[in-house]
């Protein structure tokens, strides 16, 4: 059964570990734009509604993002508000991109830190190196903004592998939750424990930051990376799509 109360927390440390350049808040919805790149930072967060109008809303929405010449975007939950937003958005032309997961997994305050992990306050070379080598150039052209805005308490965490940076993972703590970001590795390394050491490292930090909680979200087809998830205890807490306006 779903802990609707538990994934709007989830929901909301996650609009808050991938902060956006520019965020505008309408009746509980936030715009959020960040010249392109990354979909959640150039999207509306609609975890809470307060308007009376929801079609003037979503009209005032699509104004916007078009002032910015980028198209209207949503990112839809099983927690948006209100209710009907999916449909409605599906109604006036919407697709649905990137079906994503919510994970979550419970973190004992002893959690420990493998071996071959370390921490950094901020996107080091070989750490953003890492990163970058498994997202779109799109993305990498605005990570390097949004990760100077992560707010703290944040760790930028690795995994060494003969001398360098082979997994990545960002850690950030919101209240008793540590939401996982920027989860990397290197492919020649895959298959070697690499991510599943620095997932095990991001649990360590969160446990010591007092986080009760980990929680990622992680898109539904990629079935590797859901597949290292299972194996290291996270389960599925809710889902999310984005609705692009083309």
């Amino acid at each position: 059964m779903l802990d609707r109360d538990l994934l709007v927390r989830i929901e909301r440390a996650g609009v808050h570990a991938w902060p956006a350049s520019d965020v505008v808040e309408r009746d509980g919805w936030l715009w959020r734009f960040s010249h392109g790149g990354s979909q959640r930072a150039n999207s509306v967060s609609a975890l809470s509604y307060s308007g009376r109008d929801v079609d003037a809303a979503i009209d005032a929405v699509e104004a916007h993002y078009g002032a910015r010449k980028v198209p209207a975007m949503f990112q839809v939950s099983d927690v948006s508000e209100p209710d009907d937003l999916d449909q409605r958005l599906a109604q006036r032309g919407y697709r649905i991109n990137d079906g994503c997961v919510t994970l979550v997994k419970a973190i004992e305050p002893s959690a420990e830190m493998p071996l071959g992990t370390i921490y950094f306050d901020c996107a080091a070379s070989d750490w953003f190196a890492c990163y970058a080598s498994v997202i779109t150039p799109a993305r990498r052209r605005t990570a390097p903004q949004i990760l100077q805005r992560i707010p703290q308490p944040r760790s930028f965490c690795g995994v060494v592998r003969e001398g360098r940076i082979a997994a990545t993972a960002l850690a950030v703590a919101n209240d008793d939750i540590v939401i996982a970001e920027c989860v990397a590795t290197l492919a020649e390394v895959r298959g070697t424990g690499a991510a599943s050491a620095v997932m095990r490292g991001l649990e360590a930090w969160g446990a010591a930051q007092g986080c009760r909680l980990a929680a990622l979200q992680a898109v539904e087809t990629n079935l590797p990376a859901q597949a290292l998830y299972r194996r290291l205890g996270y389960r599925v807490h809710g889902r999310y799509h984005m609705r692009v306006k083309d």
